[in-house]
């Protein structure tokens, strides 16, 4: 199945083709067209496909059918809301504030390693080289008596 149809209408499809083999002499079980019918829904309906397919309780291509036309008219109304928001968002976008450019440099401009250098100030990495202070009698830490 495609995106693009109807789930619905390629599920009467599928039906119309099982039958065409159950009058040719060829028995098919109806919880195999069933089984037929939801391994062949579209990959969006992936959530939807593995919720059918670990249901426990069997149940008829009618009953397959109508969960398919619930679900499909859920995902129509799912997707106009979403056409709405994206249309206010849109409207929000067009007519917001335009900031204009001031000529002042921005914040962290200077940031870059070779602003440090320009600027003398040393790099991180060379202050957390440095050897802590040393006490009066020479030794480093913290300890003063020997």
């Amino acid at each position: 199945m495609v995106d693009e149809r109807s789930v619905e209408a390629q599920s009467h499809e599928l039906q119309k083709i099982a039958h065409e083999i159950v009058t040719e002499g060829m028995p098919l079980d109806e919880q195999f067209q069933i089984a037929m019918m939801i391994d062949k829904l579209p990959p969006s309906w992936k959530d939807f496909k593995n919720q059918l397919r670990h249901k426990t309780k069997e149940f008829s291509i009618e009953s397959l059918i109508t969960r398919l036309r619930i679900e499909e008219e859920s995902r129509r109304q799912d997707q106009k809301e979403e056409e709405k928001v994206y249309v206010v968002t849109g409207n929000k976008k067009k007519f917001g504030a335009v900031l204009k450019p001031t000529g002042k440099p921005l914040k962290n401009q200077n940031r870059g390693p070779m602003n440090r250098i320009k600027n003398g100030n040393p790099s991180r990495a060379h202050n957390a080289k440095q050897q802590p202070p040393r006490n009066d009698n020479g030794v480093g830490g913290a300890g003063g008596a020997v």
